[in-house]
């Protein structure tokens, strides 16, 4: 029905274009003294028809679209305007000359009087709607750019940002999923899209959260433990918030999901260090205490008993003394400061020395065997924390090798450093466990049977080697053993 009646009113505005153009015309001839035949009306009927359907389609559509127009769209320039206004009067003076000669009329200056001023005028009505017409594409089209641009980079936000995103619409359903949320969920984006939030973490969660996403609950907090592919747990921090749409809600939400598995883990580790710190001070404490009373209560004790006794509480006090430098250089490298170093010369002899005095005080099934080559050589080091770097790792080879096997402790010089390699037989580590070895807290094995440990003993050995100017290296195999290596400076090279 809306198309008919806009027909109905093209064919009218045809109608009133030709009988005004032909009324012109008849006017003209009759001022001018020209005969009124039939064939001469025909091209002001016809072209006054076409004017008046043009002029009529060009005004609706003005209509329409001047209300969402810039103010710039309705400005036309006076070149413009005139070029317009010229053009119509050309063309339909033009048209009439042919009408002129088809008909056998004399060529009058009078007879180009309404073709002069109905052209001129129609041209400039069209030349303006046409040109508002080629400001309205242009703008449109940097419009659509503009917009282009904008949602590219709104995109490349929601890709680049490290929480997991899904956005739902106000039917509930996930509409938007960013590569984030895909990796924590382990699901893609086309599994996604169009599931219910509570649907999704049923999925991937084996703890109940429905409550979670009711409206009533919108803008509150929660943690969620996801079941990874591999079977691990992960925990994420989830929030939700409810979409605005100025200062209504629509009914979309925006589900944010942050991956704090690691968070968790650092808490429970270092809860795990101050239990173990606090055990391993209380137990010489508890013999320097011990003794002492000893000491104190007994009268009667032989000279041998006393040394004896005295002993054990000096061994103690020098034992509580390391740990707690110990405990200082793990808090240095937690706070991410440097460590003191008093740096002498030691020849690689008595490195060996204290490696197999540390050695021969393991209880392990495990066997040693030295290789240290040019033991004359003359290293600048601090002897204490290297001694702390290799116990460490003497240690960490004697607990990764539960089955026992051999340990291999190799030195040797380089141009211009000494090189020392620790090398097991124990349970090794893969690729990845290799690259986060050295990282504050990592534990390759965190299940119940795994070495108890706190995480902070090969990242306190990498800070004391690259203290003393050098570089640690570890290469590994599952299942056949790992080997660490290291240098030192030498005091006749350039290191």
């Amino acid at each position: 029905m809306k198309a008919t009646l806009e027909v109905i009113k093209i064919l009218a505005s045809f109608l009133a274009g030709s009988i005004i153009l032909t009324f012109l015309s008849f006017t003209q001839k009759t001022v001018a003294g020209y005969p009124h035949l039939i064939l001469g009306y025909a091209i002001p009927a016809l072209a006054g028809g076409v004017i008046g359907a043009t002029l009529f389609i060009l005004y609706r559509r003005a209509v329409l679209l001047t209300s969402r127009c810039p103010d710039d769209l309705h400005r036309v320039s006076y070149l413009e305007f005139t070029c317009s206004l010229l053009t119509g009067s050309v063309l339909l003076c033009l048209f009439s000359a042919i009408q002129k000669a088809l008909a056998g009329y004399p060529m009058k200056a009078a007879g180009f009087t309404v073709p002069l001023i109905f052209g001129g005028i129609s041209g400039a009505m069209i030349g303006i709607y046409l040109i508002r017409n080629r400001h309205l594409l242009i703008i449109q089209q940097q419009s659509a750019a503009t917009l282009q641009q904008e949602k590219k980079r709104t995109d490349d936000i929601i890709t680049s940002i490290g929480d997991g995103l899904l956005v739902t619409g106000n039917d509930g359903r996930v509409e938007l999923v960013n590569p984030a949320a895909e990796e924590l969920l382990g699901l893609s984006s086309e599994a996604l899209i169009g599931q219910t939030l509570p649907a999704i973490i049923k999925q991937v969660s084996t703890e109940d959260h429905s409550d979670f996403f009711l409206p009533s609950k919108i803008g509150s907090c929660s943690h969620i433990r996801l079941i990874t592919q591999d079977g691990s747990l992960r925990t994420v921090h989830a929030r939700t918030a409810a979409v605005h749409n100025g200062q209504f809600c629509n009914g979309e939400v925006v589900l944010l999901l942050h991956d704090n598995t690691a968070e968790q883990r650092i808490d429970r580790m270092k809860s795990e260090f101050l239990s173990t710190a606090t055990h391993n001070l209380k137990t010489p404490i508890t013999a320097i205490t011990g003794y002492s009373e000893l000491l104190m209560s007994q009268q009667q004790l032989s000279p041998q008993e006393q040394q004896e006794f005295l002993g054990y509480i000096h061994d103690k006090a020098w034992q509580l003394n390391k740990l707690i430098d110990n405990l200082l250089d793990i808090s240095r490298v937690e706070s991410g400061r440097e460590i003191r170093l008093e740096k002498e010369d030691v020849k690689a002899a008595t490195v060996l020395e204290e490696i197999q005095n540390y050695c021969a005080s393991q209880q392990t099934h495990c066997e040693f065997q030295y290789q240290f080559e040019q033991l004359d050589s003359l290293l600048y080091i601090d002897l204490s924390k290297i001694s702390l770097a290799l116990e460490n790792l003497i240690n960490n080879a004697i607990k990764f090798s539960p089955s026992g096997g051999l340990i291999t402790l190799a030195g040797k010089k380089s141009a211009s450093s000494y090189e020392i390699k620790i090398t097991d037989e124990g349970i090794g580590m893969t690729d990845d466990e290799c690259c986060r070895v050295f990282d504050r807290f990592y534990r390759a094995d965190v299940s119940e049977r795994a070495p108890q440990g706190f995480g902070l003993g090969l990242t306190l050995v990498k800070q004391l080697v690259e203290a003393h100017g050098g570089d640690i290296q570890v290469s590994s195999i599952p299942r056949q053993g790992t080997t660490v290596s290291f240098q030192l400076p030498i005091r006749d090279g350039v290191f």
